[in-house]
């Protein structure tokens, strides 16, 4: 931990964590956690200030950033458009989860999702899909056109969930460096449901889903990944 002292010249210390010897640190432990957290908290009490709480960040929340890439991506290559701000992108994505009941990933519902704060978003946003946000900064750089925020809701995020999990259970996993597919990705992107799917779509739905969906999402991987100058304008 870096803590800043109150002096003139101001001062930073590094502190560290020594109970535990860093290389046994095992962050699957829920002792070690528990440890780590009751040391981190005796230091902000020693400061007078309150333990900070750590909110995790759930896997739909994340599936929301890679949509926001894919979907910025493909409009890019249709027009010229600009990038949205950090608070336009918090505002959209607030939208989309804020008292939102969430399933993990054993089938648990999670605590209704609060709204994420401004550093605690920019700083999971700027960490997510490197590959990606430089795929869509070359697809928009030197072109002009409105600021473009994709509408991602809910029952999209889910949607693109499980298509992503049956393109893994037919051995795709690897996206194509080439951007073949394109009209098939936009027939894909039409057709995302506008919809609240309250629950985790059934498992009978996925087997009935069409083969073109999923030929779709792995068009859509191969689109995000592809050179900036192929497959068209």
């Amino acid at each position: 931990m870096l803590c800043d002292s109150n002096t003139t010249p101001r001062k930073t210390t590094e502190l560290h964590f020594r109970k535990i010897p860093h290389s046994l640190i095992d962050w699957h432990n829920p002792h070690h956690i528990s440890q780590i957290n009751a040391w981190r908290n005796q230091i902000y009490g020693r400061a007078g200030l309150k333990a900070r709480s750590v909110s995790l960040w759930y896997e739909a929340e994340e599936l929301w950033f890679e949509l926001y890439f894919q979907m910025s991506i493909v409009e890019a290559r249709k027009r010229g458009i600009m990038l949205p701000g950090s608070r336009q992108m918090r505002d959209a994505f607030n939208k989309t989860f804020v008292g939102r009941v969430i399933k993990g990933r054993s089938g648990e519902d999670l605590p209704p999702r609060v709204e994420r704060e401004g550093n605690a978003f920019a700083s999971k946003f700027n960490r997510m899909f490197p590959a990606l946000r430089a795929r869509l900064n070359g697809c928009v750089l030197g072109r002009s056109g409105d600021v473009f925020v994709p509408v991602i809701t809910f029952g999209m995020v889910e949607r693109y969930r499980v298509m992503k999990e049956s393109l893994v259970k037919r051995g795709i996993e690897a996206e194509s460096e080439y951007a073949d597919g394109l009209e098939e990705w936009r027939w894909f992107l039409s057709h995302l449901p506008d919809v609240k799917m309250e629950a985790i779509v059934k498992e009978e739905e996925v087997r009935e889903m069409e083969a073109k969906e999923l030929d779709a999402v792995a068009a859509l991987v191969s689109l995000a990944n592809s050179p900036v100058d192929s497959g068209g304008g």
